[in-house]
Order: structure tokens, then C-alpha cells, then sequence
């Protein structure tokens, strides 16, 4: 994506995570929110809550658009939860 112009935005620490490798990765950080629900679901609120509240220092979101994402993102997350224990 850079490679092609986009402004790559977002980045996020991989200090709280155990994994080998990620495509998502650039100078040692993930490019965009990563959520790890099968393995640290009770921190999934905080890094959304975290990670919209960082686009709106960097003013890439309004507040109304940051409310609007979380929610979103936060329902997404739970839909996928429901879909994967066979409840969606």
C-alpha cells in the first residue's frame, strides 16, 4: 500500500503479543489495530478504545467518526466471536 501512496496510519506495538511473524509489521510495529481474541479477549475494548483515541490525536478521525468505529469495530468483534462458538 505505501509502495502506492497510501499514508500508512495506525501503528501499534507488538510488546503485548506472542507471534513469529506478521505481514502487518513495519519498523517493528503493526500497521493498523491488531485484536488477538482467541487468546487475550479481555483486552480487545481497551486496544480498540486505544487505538481509535490515537487516530484522533493524530487528527486522522473526527470524534464522531471515532465513536462511529469503535462501535462498529467493537460489534464486529462480537459477531465474530458469536460466528466462531457456533452461535451466529
Amino acid at each position: 500500500m505505501a509502495a502506492r501512496g497510501a499514508k500508512l496510519v495506525g501503528q501499534w506495538p507488538t510488546d503485548t503479543y506472542e507471534f513469529e511473524d506478521s505481514k502487518a509489521l513495519l519498523g517493528g510495529k503493526f500497521i493498523g489495530m491488531v485484536i488477538d481474541d482467541l487468546n487475550q479477549p479481555e483486552l480487545t475494548d481497551e486496544r480498540i478504545k486505544t487505538w481509535v483515541a490515537q487516530l484522533e490525536v493524530r487528527r486522522v478521525l473526527s470524534t464522531a467518526v471515532s465513536v462511529a468505529l469503535y462501535t462498529r469495530l467493537y460489534g464486529y468483534v462480537i459477531n465474530m466471536l458469536n460466528f466462531c462458538a457456533g452461535r451466529g
